[in-house]
Order: C-alpha cells, then structure tokens, then sequence
C-alpha cells in the first residue's frame, strides 16, 4: 500500500522587524526634524544621520539573524542599500514585501521633499510671495501686533496703490513694499525687508526700515505709523482713523 508522508515545514527564525522598518521611515522621520534645522548645515547633519543610520540598522538586522543560526546568504555590503537588503531580507525569510515597498515610498518622499530640494525652487518671486504671505504678528519686527492676516492683506487695507520689489544679493534678499496712507491720500509708506536663505532654510526673515515719504522713521515716529497700520484700534476698515470727538446737534 502507498504510505503517505508528511514533511515538515522549513523552520524560520523567529525575527522582528523593528530594527529595518525604523530604517525604512527614516527619511520621512528625518522631514519633520527638519522643521528645528534652522540652517543648512544641522540641515546637513540631520540627513549624515539618516543616511548612516539605515546601513547601520539593517545591519545589526544581519548579525541578529545570524546570532540565531539562520544561514543568511545575504552580503553585509548589501546594507549599504537598505531597501535592497530590506526585499532579499523579505525573500530570505519567507515574508512579504511590504517594508521593502514602504522604504521605497519613504526614501521617495524624503529625496523629493527636504529641505535641500526645496531650496532650488527658492527664487526672487518665491521670496517676494512669502513675504506677502507671513502673517504679521509672526514676522519678524511685527510681531507686537496681533494681526493673523498676512502682510499684504493687512498693508493693503491701510494703503493705495500697493507695489512690492525684491533685489537679490546672492542668498540675501532684499523686499521692499510701497503704498499711500489711505488717511490722507498723500503720505508715501515704505516697509523694507531682509529675507535670507542659505539653500535650505530661511535664516533671516525681518522687518529692517520703515520710511515715511523716503524718511527712516525710528523710535516713537516708527511706532506711531506701525500702530496707525497694523493696530485694529488705530482705526477703521479704510484705513481712516477713528473719530472719537463728540458731535454735537
């Protein structure tokens, strides 16, 4: 009679898999420590860690399923292309794929969105346009009022005849934005910029003169046109100021 047999299942390891789907979010980990590099250079340190940290993870992977008695027929260089080695490391132990594809998607979002990248998209319009766009009370000399419209809205309720302009002097940038006090139709407003990006991120982002018909103003004169501007007390919607005389019969 024909006997029936039964063979057993190659026994696997048991492995986990912290150490390489840690190596695989990595890069996108590393794009929100991006948002305390202030410069290029921590910019520079955040991403030396990644990409020294993915090898050095999958790895340490190796030598645990080795210290186990699985014989891994996977070379150590190969960690130095941790998705690679994550997918023949899938294969290898019988798992599947999907750490391996979420380390291509990770390493694609975080070649595509950091900082260094982002910074060749950087231009004297892009500059001109963040400028407009910050918010007042989060810019840089502005920040005693609490205005949440951006700059431009918020300038452009108080003056006529709003113009911007930007001069570049390699990573620093120069904007300057212009109007006429609604108030009195005359009067020549001038807010002056400093905008600097190293390639990475901005490390300068303020407001350096405030002109009144070509003049700096400084000190209290400064203050009293900010105020006449930007305070929501200093006047009315069209940029007139409040008339708080009693009018009588």
């Amino acid at each position: 009679m024909y006997e029936e047999q039964y063979y057993e299942p190659v026994s696997l390891p048991k492995i986990r898999d912290g150490l390489i789907l840690y190596a695989a979010v990595l890069p996108v980990a590393a794009l929100f420590i991006e948002n305390y590099a202030i410069n290029k250079y921590l910019g520079l340190l955040v991403w030396a860690i990644v990409l020294i940290m993915r090898p050095v993870s999958c790895y340490l992977d190796l030598r645990r399923i080795i210290k186990k008695g699985y014989s891994f027929d996977i070379s150590p260089k190969l960690c130095l292309l941790p998705t690679v080695y994550i997918f023949k490391r899938s294969m290898a132990l019988r798992r599947n794929t999907v750490i391996a594809i979420i380390s291509l998607i990770c390493i694609g979002y975080g070649a595509m969105g950091n900082g260094f990248v982002a910074g060749l998209r950087v231009s004297d319009d892009s500059i001109l346009e963040a400028v407009k766009n910050q918010s007042v009370s989060h810019t840089s000399g502005l920040k005693d009022y609490n205005v949440y419209d951006s700059f431009s809205a918020a300038f452009e309720k108080k003056v006529d005849d709003a113009s911007y302009s930007v001069v570049s002097y390699g990573d620093k940038r120069i904007v300057t934005a212009t109007g006429v006090k609604k108030a009195d139709g005359k009067t020549k407003v001038t807010f002056v910029f400093t905008v600097v990006h190293d390639g990475y991120a901005y490390t300068a982002f303020e407001l350096n003169e405030v002109r009144e018909n070509d003049i700096q103003l400084k000190g209290k004169e400064k203050k009293t046109l900010l105020d006449e501007l930007f305070d929501p007390e200093s006047g009315n919607a069209d940029g007139s100021l409040s008339d708080n005389t009693d009018q009588t019969a």
